[in-house]
């Protein structure tokens, strides 16, 4: 190369760049929720592994001890009954009905977000400090009568309300609702990212359930 001759003919122009920066752009806003609906879709298939794992537990737990673990209901023997952590603990301990207390895998959602609904997570309930696993929310069907887990709340989070003795629901991509009769439908997972709903397992012996659709 001689004295002076140009490198315009090696260099991008400014047009050529910015022509780059909206193909790139373009290419992500495309794969983005593509992304985003795998990562719901594979904590939504650990959830209901985990979920699986805690009901196999719990009719072990049934088989020697005759009932299930107390819940929220059970409070006014046990306050620490109200945290999710300390419910399903009993599976754990002093018999290992299951190694460990697995994590809700979107449970995550709402720390930090919404404070009354985290309060869940804490040990003692609503005081204390934030105990992980932020597990799955339990409640046995075996003290009915008590408000909290009454008739009219079985029949709000499943189809087999008459069948039910207990009943694990997650967070799910809804993020918010927490407690058994409160709020979201199940996740559908044929709507991916659309369905904003919760994940419900219910037994013995149902499976994957919830509300009736469109009540």
């Amino acid at each position: 190369m001689t004295h002076g001759q140009s490198h315009d003919g090696a260099a991008f122009s400014l047009i050529e760049l910015l022509v780059a920066i909206g193909v790139i752009a373009i290419l992500a806003l495309i794969a983005l929720p593509n992304f985003l609906e795998a990562q719901i879709r594979a904590k939504t298939a650990r959830a209901w592994s985990d979920m699986r794992a805690l009901a196999s537990a719990l009719e072990a737990y049934h088989a020697d001890n005759h009932g299930y673990p107390p819940d929220a209901t059970c409070f006014n023997v046990d306050p620490l009954a109200f945290s999710f952590l300390m419910r399903l603990a009993r599976l754990t301990t002093p018999i290992a009905y299951c190694a460990t207390v697995p994590e809700d895998p979107f449970a995550s959602l709402i720390l930090g977000a919404n404070p009354a609904y985290a309060q869940s997570y804490q040990v003692p309930f609503g005081h204390g400090p934030y105990v992980r696993p932020y597990t799955y929310d339990y409640a046995g069907k075996d003290r009915g009568g008590d408000p909290i887990d009454s008739d009219a709340t079985w029949a709000m989070i499943s189809r087999h309300p008459e069948q039910v003795r207990w009943a694990i629901k997650s967070v799910g991509p809804a993020g918010t609702a927490l407690w058994l009769g409160e709020g979201a439908p199940p996740y559908d997972p044929t709507n991916g990212m659309r369905s904003r709903g919760q994940l419900y397992l219910t037994g013995p012996g149902l499976g994957p359930d919830g509300p009736v659709p469109g009540q």
